[in-house]
Order: C-alpha cells, then sequence, then structure tokens
C-alpha cells in the first residue's frame, strides 16, 4: 500500500475529514485511468477499518486544454475505468456549470462496492489487460 501511495504525487490526493478526493487534472488520460485504479483501491483498504467521509470525489478538469476541444478526455477515461470495474455508482458533476468535478453519490453503496469480492481481482484486470485501453478516443 506504501508503495501506491509513494507512486501518486501529493497533490493527487487531498484528504481531510470531510471528504476525500482524487485530482487528476492535467494528466493524460491512461496516467488518469491508472492512478483513479490505484486510489480506488486505496479507498478499498481504508474502508475495511474506517469510516468513509461524506464526500467522495474525483477532479478530472472540463477539457479546457484538451485537444478534444471542450471535451475532457480524462473523464471520459475514468468514466471508463469505472464502467470496467462495473461501478454501480454514476459520479456526476457536483455544480451546474463545468467544473470538472465528479462526486459520489450514495456514500454506503459506494462503500458495500468496494468492500465486494469481485472489487480487486477487476482492478487487477485493468491494470494488467489494459480494460479501459483506446475507450475513451471513442
Amino acid at each position: 500500500r506504501d508503495r501506491r501511495r509513494a507512486a501518486l504525487p501529493q497533490l493527487l490526493w487531498e484528504e481531510n475529514k470531510s471528504s476525500w478526493v482524487l485530482d487528476l487534472h492535467g494528466l493524460g488520460p491512461s496516467v488518469a485511468a491508472v492512478a483513479c485504479v490505484w486510489w480506488l483501491q486505496e479507498l478499498r483498504a481504508l474502508a475495511f477499518y474506517q469510516k468513509l467521509p461524506a464526500r467522495v470525489g474525483i477532479v478530472t478538469g472540463w477539457g479546457k486544454h484538451s485537444q478534444a476541444h471542450g471535451r475532457s478526455i480524462v473523464k471520459l477515461s475514468v468514466n471508463s475505468v469505472l464502467g470496467t470495474l462495473e461501478s454501480p455508482i454514476a459520479l456526476q458533476d457536483d455544480a451546474p456549470k463545468k467544473t470538472g468535478t465528479m462526486m459520489v453519490n450514495d456514500i454506503d453503496s459506494f462503500r458495500c462496492w468496494l468492500l465486494g469480492a469481485s472489487f480487486s481481482k477487476k482492478c487487477a484486470y485493468v491494470l494488467r489487460y489494459g480494460g479501459v485501453r483506446n475507450t475513451y478516443l471513442k
């Protein structure tokens, strides 16, 4: 677990009592996908022995600097990761304006999903076989 935490720059992991946020803003889509899986695995480890905060989210940016003209390929990549992991959670924008921030809607369902028996196997699949490869480019 410590290797994963060390591999993710501290800028990616903001932790306080009321919210945990992964900031992927400025990363490429492939790096963001891997960072997302690593972060979710870290949350799983924490969820075994402590309560998750009320707010858990991911900052992807809204695509201002994207070559896809205002379409965040990082956000598409992260959504692809969540789909590959069969996440029951639909992450949605937390504000009506374009913020590039996605928040978990139901923290209890999210925790159950993290602690599910198949979660680790699905994460390993994504990391080993690139289960999100090229899906964000379509």
